[in-house]
């Protein structure tokens, strides 16, 4: 299979399609992609076997890790979204799409052969005994109490030498409707033990954890 790069045409059916909007980098209205280039590059690098995301509202990280997937020939992307809409307290942005949502939802991308939907909670998700993963991207449950969870959850799935990265990381606003984001304080309070941190300071933010150790 003759790998490929990223270029115009699917940088805009991307931002068509899956809704990138402005927070994952501020170069987002100057055509660009943001933050999703930086996924795409990393998983490009790494060349994990399993990428798992968690969260998304319309799919722009998940169709991008499976699309850096596909484009390097390995790989293959597990989304885990609980389908919340607006409504539930915890939606954080959701808007109910996944519950309802088919594998041709990917097909501007042609990844639908690349990526898997599994439409419940991260806490649903781990107990089905989903193996390890050498990529995961946290951006469910915004509160600080949600994301904690997600990262106790998920930090056993994560291979030595993989990657665990957040968004919002520099994001703390109070919202009436799901209350105050509690990722930035996660991201600044806790000692993550056997990891290596690195944060983009770009708007809201991205932090990255790369494990060097089993915990």
């Amino acid at each position: 299979m003759a790998k490929r790069m990223i270029n115009q045409e699917i940088v805009t059916a991307i931002r068509q399609g899956y809704h990138a909007r402005g927070h994952n980098h501020k170069h987002y209205h100057q055509g660009s992609l943001g933050f999703g280039f930086v996924h795409y590059a990393l998983i490009r690098n790494v060349r994990p076997e399993r990428v798992l995301v968690i969260g998304s509202q319309r799919g722009f990280v998940p169709a991008i890790c499976a699309l850096a997937c596909k484009d390097e020939g390995t790989g293959h992307v597990d989304f885990v979204d609980a389908g919340y809409d607006l409504s539930h307290e915890k939606s954080w942005g959701g808007i109910g799409i996944w519950k309802t949502a088919l594998p041709s939802y990917w097909e501007s991308l042609e990844v639908q052969s690349w990526i898997t939907l599994h439409c419940m909670t991260t806490e649903q998700f781990v107990v089905t005994d989903p193996g390890r993963y050498q990529y995961i991207y946290v951006d469910g449950d915004h509160s600080l109490e949600g994301v904690s969870a997600d990262f106790g959850a998920l930090n056993p799935l994560l291979d030595p030498g993989g990657f665990m990265v957040f968004h919002d990381v520099f994001e703390d606003k109070l919202t009436e409707r799901y209350g105050r984001c509690g990722v930035k304080r996660f991201w600044n309070d806790t000692f993550f033990r056997g990891f290596e941190k690195l944060s983009l300071p770009f708007d809201v933010g991205l932090g990255i954890l790369r494990k060097v150790e089993e915990q």
